[in-house]
């Protein structure tokens, strides 16, 4: 019962996140024009989202973590995401630790400093959940890009010697 209970959740939540994924996919795909964003049919998984606060500040930004990507957008009043910047995940730099805020981490972009964010959690733990996840798709997708496909399928599945 309890098996069951979960694939219910885990199918649940993979739609949820599917339609969310169809939301943010229409909103860049409006705006593509203006932002340059390119949003691959393959390899798209939304892992996390949510609100962070500009260090400093008392603005919010929405931060979605794809697993490709890392999108910054502000949440304005009517629920609409207005798009602000995107980090590839492999052109991403994370600092954990900011000088004079415990709760503060810093995302500095390969594209230059224009695309690079100091945001701040709201407790330690939320900087820490944070953090990991941003260095846990860094490290799958700089994987991803440093082996080949063919080791990649090798890494992940059983290939018999006699195909």
């Amino acid at each position: 019962m309890v098996l069951l209970a979960k694939i219910i959740n885990e199918t649940k939540n993979k739609y949820e996140k599917e339609v969310r994924i169809k939301d943010i996919r229409l909103m860049i795909q409006h705006l593509k024009d203006k932002t340059n964003v390119d949003l691959s049919n393959n390899c798209f998984e939304l892992h996390a989202e949510g609100d962070l606060m500009i260090a400093g500040t008392k603005k919010k930004l929405h931060v979605i973590i794809l697993n490709n990507m890392l999108l910054i957008v502000k949440e304005q009043k009517c629920g609409l995401l207005e798009y602000k910047a995107h980090i590839l995940s492999r052109n991403v730099t994370i600092i954990e630790h900011v000088k004079g805020n415990p709760l503060s981490f810093r995302l500095v972009s390969n594209a230059g400093p224009k695309h690079s964010f100091t945001l701040q959690a709201t407790l330690a733990e939320e900087k820490m959940v944070w953090v990991k996840m941003l260095n846990d798709i860094k490290k799958d997708t700089s994987e991803i890009s440093n082996i080949g496909s063919a080791e990649l399928m090798a890494k992940y599945f059983y290939i018999p010697r006699n195909i």
